[in-house]
């Protein structure tokens, strides 16, 4: 209400409310307001402002991010200077437009109020960055195509490009092996629980893996089914320094903990997360922190760096074929991928359940038996066990389930039945009894399911999933015959 000089009360206006706490971040000036994406080595964009909070981070704009909040915007390791004084170093792929602060462990999520950053289009400034890397080499300016105007790591291919040379081939007198590769995927079918989010956590699926539950599982799935037994050397997790600087683009934090973060000891084999086809098979691991370290559980607000190195390999002798390098990281001229992963703030904690996946997701067998048998190219022949993996309610993040019941049944008995650990377990064998294929069965068709249920003392209802089991008897083959001998006796 107003009162005039002569006490006079007008009507009420507006309600004003009054919030407790402090107020949102705020910024009052960027420094540079334009510039060359990525800097030149050692150059940070300076922010100033107030009521950051204790871990603020910065956010810069790319097409499709949400104007009211974080969600697919691009962070970068932010250091706090002093409370009014932070620097950043903008991440690749970033695009003219608004640049804010967030107050990490903020349970209101508020933003700051955003100034504009203009990238410099190096295509209008003769296509020169006036960049180079650390070895004196240029940047390259793109000059068509999606990157259009952006400057890229002279190693790096602009959108659209691909790699060539003038006239390649080869020849084998055997069967040239698959290369192994990690296999990306983060889709529906994945938020359905159908299939393995993998990397994962991993940037590339966005603003969820900047802020990763305490007990997440890291899992990788592998493009083919016989990858070799790894060693810890050889699949490697570090923890960044809270104060190091973390470029997303080159997949590699500058300052890491001493030591590694323990995952596993002795080796570890790849278990079987999907087979098409005699010949067509995935492979998947899915790790946790030792218990060790942190109480078996990723700290708060921490960068990860994940690093597969280029001994990882599948087969054995002449068909031996080593992990492809398709995203090494460049403080490691030894890796073939690399990925990065940010837990959340405190008020993060532990990963909430949403859905449950099993691997196999879906499996193809030529071979009646019981218990059935893991057979990937090569010979060796492994025990085949179905398993259960819970999906949490970040985007394409698994998570522990110790705590969860489980129970596992089988479509129909006269296919495929379960033989061991049926209760409680989250990993179980099941029977392979008869031929689905060619015989009318439609729902799944040519496949009998594989049938689980996680489920607790507190839930409505449980958890359910099914993963298609296809027996293929229509190109029946000899394994084994008795007796292996040229002569007999005639009542044998």
């Amino acid at each position: 209400q107003v009162v005039d000089a002569d006490q006079k009360v007008g009507g009420k206006g507006p309600l004003f409310n009054l919030a407790a706490g402090d107020p949102n971040p705020g910024i009052c000036r960027i420094d540079p307001t334009s510039g060359p994406v990525p800097f030149a080595t050692g150059g940070v964009m300076r922010v100033t402002g107030e009521y950051f909070g204790a871990t603020p981070q910065v956010y810069f704009w790319q097409t499709g991010a949400s104007s009211t909040a974080t969600e697919e915007r691009l962070s970068s390791a932010t250091t706090k200077v002093d409370d009014n004084t932070l620097t950043v170093m903008p991440p690749a792929n970033v695009k003219t437009g608004p640049v804010v602060a967030y107050r990490s462990g903020d349970p209101s999520n508020q933003i700051s109020n955003a100034l504009g950053f203009e990238v410099w289009d190096c295509v209008k400034n003769n296509n020169t960055c006036n960049l180079q890397d650390g070895g004196g080499n240029d940047y390259k300016c793109c000059a068509s195509g999606a990157d259009t105007g952006v400057c890229r790591d002279p190693s790096d291919l602009c959108a659209g490009q691909t790699r060539s040379t003038g006239y390649l081939w080869r020849f084998s007198t055997k069967d040239i092996p698959p290369i192994p590769r990690v296999v990306e995927r983060c889709d529906g079918d994945t938020d359905l629980g159908l299939n393995l989010p993998s990397p994962s956590p991993s940037v590339l699926w966005g603003t969820d893996h900047r802020r990763v539950c305490r007990s997440a599982s890291l899992v990788v799935e592998f493009s083919v089914g016989n990858i070799n037994p790894i060693s810890p050397n050889n699949f490697v997790v570090y923890e960044c320094d809270s104060s190091s600087a973390v470029y997303e683009s080159k997949r590699f934090c500058d300052t890491k903990v001493p030591g590694v973060v323990p995952i596993f000891t002795g080796v570890v084999t790849p278990q079987p997360s999907a087979a098409y086809g005699a010949n067509s098979q995935n492979s998947y691991l899915e790790l946790w922190p030792d218990a060790t370290y942190n109480s078996g559980k990723w700290k708060d607000d921490t960068w990860y760096q994940v690093v597969l190195k280029s001994a990882i390999s599948s087969g054995s002798g002449t068909s031996t074929a080593f992990l492809a390098k398709d995203k090494p990281c460049e403080d490691d001229p030894n890796s073939s991928y690399c990925f990065l992963f940010k837990t959340g703030p405190a008020g993060i904690n532990d990963c909430k359940m949403k859905d449950i996946i099993i691997t196999p997701y879906r499996y193809w067998t030529s071979v009646l038996e019981a218990p059935m048998k893991y057979r990937p190219p090569g010979g060796n022949v492994f025990d085949l066990f179905y398993k259960g993996h819970g999906l949490s309610d970040l985007k394409c993040i698994l998570m522990d389930v110790k705590g969860f019941d489980w129970s596992w049944t089988s479509g129909d008995i006269a296919y495929s039945n379960i033989v061991t650990g049926a209760a409680t377990r989250d990993k179980v064998q099941a029977s392979a009894l008869r031929n689905t294929m060619g015989i009318g069965l439609s729902n799944p068709v040519n496949a009998v399911n594989i049938h689980a249920e996680a489920n607790t003392s507190t839930l409505p209802q449980p958890y359910t999933k099914n993963s298609p089991l296809t027996i293929d008897l229509s190109n029946p083959q000899v394994v084994d015959y008795w007796p292996k001998c040229l002569e007999t006796c005639a009542n044998s």
